[in-house]
């Protein structure tokens, strides 16, 4: 019986030893897949916030900020709950991304409630989000 024991942790050992080698990112799951859904739709209603603010539609783009904003942060807070339990460098680079981006996004907000139409911010924060994402 203490052979088979033996046997598969050998196996185990081979697998993360494989997994590390490959440079996959293995993340812990739950939080990892809430963060990344949160974080799809919040860049679904940053897409939204850059064609209303290119129509001019102002309202209705803080509107979609608010959203991608409320949908950034809670990826932040799942991921970061997964960097407690990974330490997983790319969860990392997510998290400091996704706030980079929720900082022009904010700042996307604070013109376009002055009537001014707050393009540049809203597209850096959403590349921000989008490079954010390519992390998990």
């Amino acid at each position: 019986m203490f052979q088979n024991y033996r046997v598969l942790l050998i196996i185990a050992l081979m697998v993360s030893f494989t997994a590390l080698l490959s440079g996959h990112k293995v993340l812990a799951g739950p939080h990892a897949d809430e963060a990344k859904v949160h974080a799809k739709v919040s860049i679904k209603h940053g897409n939204e916030m850059l064609d209303h603010g290119g129509q001019g539609h102002l309202d209705v783009m803080i509107t979609h900020a608010k959203e991608t904003i409320s949908h950034a942060k809670e990826a932040i807070m799942h991921a970061e709950e997964d960097y407690k339990q990974t330490k997983n460098k790319h969860v990392k680079m997510f998290i400091d991304h996704t706030k980079e981006g929720i900082g022009h996004v904010e700042e996307a907000i604070g013109h376009a409630k002055k009537g001014h139409v707050p393009t540049a911010y809203a597209s850096e924060g959403m590349k921000h989000l989008k490079e954010g994402l390519k992390h998990l």
